[in-house]
């Protein structure tokens, strides 16, 4: 399993590529937990979303990063009914950017 891109920052909304090896993904149900400060296709933040299915090796998902998630890596689950797949340190929060000081 390959997430792309395998990192994100604190505070962003942004679409990640979920790609399989044996895998049979289905739409609708086909679902993804990337940790704690992280909301996937809307879902609450920690607990597992559906993804957008393009095939049953590959899809997508929309994340969003609590501006206050804490920075470190993160291990990703996907699941389909029984079959489960997890990539351990697939993920990584970045610190959000610092503030640029206002012109002088």
């Amino acid at each position: 399993m390959s997430v792309k891109p395998t990192s994100g920052r604190a505070g962003e909304v942004f679409t990640v590529a979920l790609t399989g090896a044996n895998t049979g993904f289905l739409q609708g149900q086909t679902m993804a937990n990337f940790g704690p400060g992280i909301s996937v296709s809307g879902a609450p933040e920690g607990q597992p979303g559906v993804l957008t299915v393009a095939s049953p090796t590959s899809a997508t998902a929309t994340l969003t990063i609590d501006p206050a998630a804490a920075a470190g890596v993160r291990g990703v689950t996907l699941s389909t009914g029984a079959q489960t797949a997890s990539l351990t340190n697939a993920f990584t929060v970045l610190a959000p950017l610092a503030p640029m000081a206002p012109p002088v």
